[in-house]
């Protein structure tokens, strides 16, 4: 979870709660009250923030407080081994499974290298902030 970006909120990111949960449809409010936020979650409740997305400023570390959502995303390493120079190995990392197998394919075996390992990983994206 990234910290909570009114902007973005506003616009329509993804946000959620310390627990997980959507929140959705955020809004603000007029000026004058501590809560000037409002959203839904997906169990339909309606919570109220303030305009840093603090839902009971007597406990500003709560969970249930709004974060930017980030979404789970699988990487892969290639692990190469070098041919030319005992006992060298190692790695390229790639965010997408294409990349990977497009290395895998422009640096196959026979240019000097082996390719020894593809492992899978995962990484969390944010869409305002990127890769985390």
């Amino acid at each position: 979870m990234q910290p909570f970006n009114l902007q973005a909120a506003l616009a329509g990111a993804p946000v959620v709660d310390g627990y997980g949960e959507k929140v959705t449809g955020i809004v603000q409010v007029p000026k004058g009250n501590p809560y000037q936020l409002v959203g839904v979650k997906d169990n339909g409740t309606i919570g109220t923030y303030t305009i840093e997305g603090v839902y009971n400023p007597g406990d500003p570390s709560s969970r249930a407080n709004l974060f930017m959502a980030t979404e789970k995303r699988t990487g892969y390493v290639n692990i190469w081994k070098n041919n030319d120079i005992f006992g060298v190995v190692y790695a390229n990392v790639h965010y997408s499974k294409e990349q990977a197998d497009a290395e895998r394919k422009t640096s196959c075996s026979g240019k000097g290298k082996t390719l020894l390992r593809q492992l899978p990983f995962e990484y969390e994206f944010s869409t305002t902030g990127g890769v985390q």
